[in-house]
């Protein structure tokens, strides 16, 4: 399995926009889960759920129904492939700035 890439694209602080979007690319047909997890390693949401194609896809945090309070998260992204054999899970940090 060819690995996924997963990381955080930050644009410019302000009002309207102070969480980062979550950037994936899958080089093969995946089943994605992405998940939010709190300081104390409770899951407090999930992203995404389901089977991508191969691409690149972007969670944008600002547009999304759930919302996060300020403070610190973790971000969970795990991809299997269709054999279910090969896995991939990367974590990542998630800090939430006050509005300004």
């Amino acid at each position: 399995m060819v690995f996924p890439d997963f990381y955080f694209k930050h644009e410019a602080m302000s009002k309207e926009c102070s969480l980062p979007k979550l950037e994936y690319a899958l080089p093969v047909k995946s089943k994605v889960v992405l998940e939010v997890y709190d300081i104390a390693g409770d899951r407090i949401m999930t992203l995404v759920d389901e089977t991508k194609s191969a691409g690149q896809y972007i969670y944008d945090l600002n547009t999304s129904q759930k919302k996060l309070n300020h403070g610190t998260y973790y971000c969970r992204m795990a991809a299997y492939d269709d054999s279910a054999r090969a896995q991939y899970v990367n974590v990542r940090k998630l800090t939430v700035a006050a509005s300004l």
